[in-house]
């Protein structure tokens, strides 16, 4: 995986909050989805 070079802002974070309300994300159940712009796959 690679990190991308945008910081996100408060309207993408609404984005997919409202998407996991929403009935289209009915199909995913027991999943962790980072929002960190893929910091989190950085290994140290």
């Amino acid at each position: 995986m690679k990190n991308i070079v945008i910081i996100g802002c408060a309207v993408e974070m609404a984005k997919i909050t409202e998407f996991l309300l929403s009935a289209d994300s009915s199909w995913i159940t027991g999943q962790i989805i980072g929002i960190d712009g893929g910091m989190g796959s950085i290994k140290l």
